[in-house]
């Protein structure tokens, strides 16, 4: 038995009780008292009371007795008569159970509207993530190649040395020859 369950269900018994006119609210009080005492979940004492409340319901009077004619045996019935009223309509409160799922349900809403963003962001991450694994992928070959490369660049450097360390033949005096 939860205290704050027990009063959550007199209270939505109050509030049942208005909403449907009950006249007599006791019935439907010690309803909801029995259900917080039982209950622990107040969805389930919510119902418990909504549907005592919808059985003990204030319904206009209405022509009980069926109204025709007898004629050859068969009667034909007449359609009841609905009351109207005169006067100014009376507007009632907004249930406050009502109003706070309104509430939970424009939260849940926003909810999955940040949890499709954050959807699209996964995505996009996952993508960059792939395009940055291939990129990486690029480099490392690249770097596998580094020590080839080097082994060239020092062979033709050591080329270059040996071009450069040879001397160059010196030429000496050239004579024209003359004819005998």
């Amino acid at each position: 038995m939860n205290p704050l369950n027990l009063i959550m269900s007199y209270f939505i018994a109050n509030s049942r009780a208005e909403h449907y006119g009950i006249k007599d609210p006791q019935e439907i009080q010690k309803t909801g008292l029995i259900a917080g005492m039982i209950s622990a979940n107040p969805i389930i004492s919510y119902l418990l009371i909504e549907n005592k409340a919808k059985e003990l319901e204030v319904i206009p009077a209405r022509n009980s007795a069926p109204t025709g004619t007898a004629t050859g045996g068969s009667t034909t019935p007449t359609t009841p008569t609905i009351p109207t009223t005169t006067g100014t309509p009376t507007t009632t409160a907004p249930d406050p159970i009502l109003e706070k799922l309104d509430k939970l349900n424009k939260k849940l809403g926003d909810s999955q509207k940040a949890i499709g963003d954050l959807t699209e962001k996964i995505e996009t991450i996952k993508k960059s993530s792939q395009d940055n694994k291939a990129g990486i992928d690029s480099i490392n070959t690249i770097i596998a190649e580094l020590p080839k490369v080097i082994d060239r660049l020092g062979a033709l450097e050591r080329k270059v040395e040996a071009i450069s360390n040879v001397q160059p033949a010196t030429v000496t005096e050239v004579k024209p020859l003359t004819k005998k």
